[in-house]
Order: C-alpha cells, then structure tokens, then sequence
C-alpha cells in the first residue's frame, strides 16, 4: 500500500509547493544536471530548463522491457511552482509519467516526461508533465453526490513491474504482456478532508506506442459511494512462479481502524482482471506463511504476526536478496523490513532503521517510502520518499 498523507485540500498542497519553491531549486534553467549520489532529488529536464518545481510524491518505478537501463515512472498528484508561485491549473490530479535513464546506486536527475497516452513521445524531451491515467468522472461521494463540488477524481498509481510471460489480446491486437509494464491503481475522490477510496484497477501499458492495453476496474465504487474497505487497497503487484498474481494491503491508522494489519491477496495470472477471482490470506502461521484463502475481504487476516501499526509496506523483488517488504513506521524516517521467500510468507523480521534527513530537517516528517530494484546495488535498496520542506520527491539507501 502507497500511503496517501499529502495534505487533501489542494490550496494547502499548493500553498506548501509555492512556499518553498524558490528556496528549493537546486537547478539552473537550461542547464542539465548528471544523476547524484544519494540523498538526492529525483528531477525532470522540465525542471532544469524551466527553473520549475514538481511537487509530486509516491514515484512508482518499473524496468522498462527490452529497454535495458531504462524505466517507467508514474508519480502521483503534481502541483507545478513556476518562478516561485503555484496557480491552479498548474496542478495535476490523479497521475503523471516520465522516463529515466538509470545508474545504479545513483538518483535519477534527467527524467523525460510523457504526453498522455495515446499521443507519441519524443524521448528524451524537456517537456513539461501531462496527466497520465485517465481520472474518473462517474465517481460519488458517500451518500451519493457527485465527486466534483469541492472535490476531485484521483487514479494513483499503487505498483508498477514488468508484465508476465503469457498472451494478451486488446482490441483486435495481440501482445505477450512481458514486453508491457503491468500497473495498479486505486481511484479516489478527494475532498478537503478526506482521501475517499472508491475502487482498484490494473492495467497493462505498453512503452512502444505509450497506450494503455486492457484498463479494467477490478473492484468497482460501491453504490453510494461509501468507501470501500482497506482489504482492497492493493499494491505491490508480484508475479510469481507458482502462476498466482500476489498483491498487499496495509491497515494503517489513516484507512482502517487502529492499524496493524497487513495482508496478501492472489489471483491467478490469468485471472488479473476477475475480480471473483480475487483471494485473501485467511489464515497464516509464523513459520508457514499463508495456509488458508478466502473469496471475503472481511476475513483478511495479517501475514506480519506482532507487527507494530505501519503507516505502509511496499513489497519487491530484488535480485541476489529475494522478496523485500519494506515498512515506514513513523512519519520521521523509521523503517522495518521483512524478508521471505514466497510471496505468500512466511515473512521474517530483517534490519530497521531510520532514513536520517526525515528525522533531522525542520518539518521532520517523510511519507511514501518506495523502493526501486532497479536503481539498487550492493550498498542497499534505493528507497523514494516524499520530503515536503524541499518539495519534491527525494531518494536514499536504505541498507541491506
């Protein structure tokens, strides 16, 4: 789960942004910035030749297929300070994208920004960012009003990996989904207090022709619009072996009562798009991992024996290292991982820690750790997070 603690009502996102702006460039418009060492900002060449600020957060990251050294990137809301100052249309709800040329062990400072999808990107560009999924417009606020009056639709983006070895047909088209990114993502509608989750979605993107092939709501907005529950909040999405497609979600004290909980959710492969098809952990032991599987999301139970209430997990693969799920304990940089060998557990406790700037600068609080397999190397797992003093999207290791 990639949790949303950005600030709901827009003004305020906007104010912060536009605060900081000025203080925050590290950029000279025009002129091109090489990848830095880690802590570092994560920038667009919109940014270094404009002099802009993007304010986004929750940067989710796949190798793009038969693009080695390349990656997808699809960041959350964008507000854009120009010159020091935030004007509405200069926000972005919902999703943006770019690319990037990677060095491991180095953040990225050179990412190109894509056109929303159908249109054709020239890469690399300094273009500035276009809204990438598409937001939802039949969405509801609980009890039934429209998403809209002093609101809005958000698609973020929870996980991003590189497709499964099987066939696909969209549209009178055929694919082999290894050569596409596979993203999920939750819809939102957004109000000044409150991030109402209204359903989950996945969809395979093909970097070719920069499209969106078979886009499927998967779990639908109730009715009226009451939210619907934490269980189905997933992210992370791991195609396995054993021909299952695992997903997470995480009951943190912002989605659920009390917090505390984490669980895993499977279908198979060819089943990502059914959600019938959708099964949670219902029972799990220590040294076993998942034992027992339900069709009900109330039923869920955790796969994390005694863990302490976590604000989010972010579960990947990482070569040389196995399965890694990362989660951010506090909102000043403490961390915990866990480690396993089967998506489905059992998970152990592995090393913690703090990520130091989170701790030491003046707001003194970080959200969305992310990690990037990627961009890692043998020092540690390269983690993405949101700073809001500096305004953009930072990065740092986080030891193995």
């Amino acid at each position: 789960m990639v949790l949303r603690t950005r600030l709901s009502d827009r003004s305020r996102v906007l104010g912060v942004v536009a605060a900081v702006a000025a203080a925050s460039l590290v950029a000279v418009p025009g002129v091109a910035i090489a990848d830095s060492d880690p802590p570092g900002s994560v920038l667009s060449n919109y940014e270094t030749a404009t002099g802009a600020v993007l304010g986004r957060d929750a940067g989710q990251s796949s190798p793009i297929p038969g693009q080695p050294g390349k990656s997808l990137w699809v960041f959350g809301d964008t507000p854009i300070a120009v010159n020091g100052s935030v004007c509405d249309w200069c926000f972005i709800p919902g999703s943006t994208a770019a690319v990037s040329t990677n060095t491991p062990g180095k953040v990225p400072a050179g990412l190109s920004e894509l056109p929303t999808p159908p249109a054709a990107p020239t890469l690399p560009n300094s273009d500035a960012p276009k809204v990438f999924l598409p937001n939802r417009t039949d969405l509801k606020l609980p009890g039934g009003a429209a998403c809209g009056t002093d609101s809005y639709s958000a698609s973020w983006v929870s996980g991003a990996t590189p497709g499964p070895d099987m066939p696909l047909r969209y549209n009178g088209i055929s694919y082999n989904a290894s050569k596409l990114v596979f993203l999920t993502y939750g819809t939102f509608c957004v109000t000044k207090s409150a991030m109402i989750n209204e359903g989950f979605g996945a969809t395979f993107y093909d970097p070719a022709a920069n499209t969106f092939v078979a886009p499927t709501t998967i779990l639908g907005q109730t009715p009226d619009g009451t939210e619907r529950p934490w269980q189905e909040n997933l992210s992370s999405p791991i195609f396995s072996s054993d021909g299952y497609l695992y997903m997470y979600a995480t009951c943190s004290p912002f989605n659920c009562s009390g917090g505390g909980s984490t669980t895993v959710v499977r279908t198979p492969v060819t089943g990502w798009n059914s959600g019938p098809s959708y099964q949670w952990a219902a029972s799990a032991s220590p040294t076993g991992g998942v034992t027992g599987w339900t069709s009900t999301p109330a039923q869920a139970v955790t796969v994390l024996p005694g863990q302490a209430a976590l604000t989010q997990v972010d579960v990947k693969s990482y070569p040389g290292h196995g399965l890694i799920m990362l989660g951010q304990t506090d909102f000043n940089g403490a961390y915990q991982k866990w480690t396993a060998s089967s998506p489905a557990g059992p998970w152990r406790a592995g090393s913690s820690g703090r990520l130091g700037e989170c701790a030491t600068y003046t707001s003194n609080w970080c959200y969305a750790f992310t990690g990037h397999p990627e961009l890692s190397t043998s020092t540690g797992t390269m983690v993405s997070y949101f700073r809001p003093d500096s305004s953009r999207m930072r990065m740092d290791v986080v030891p193995w």
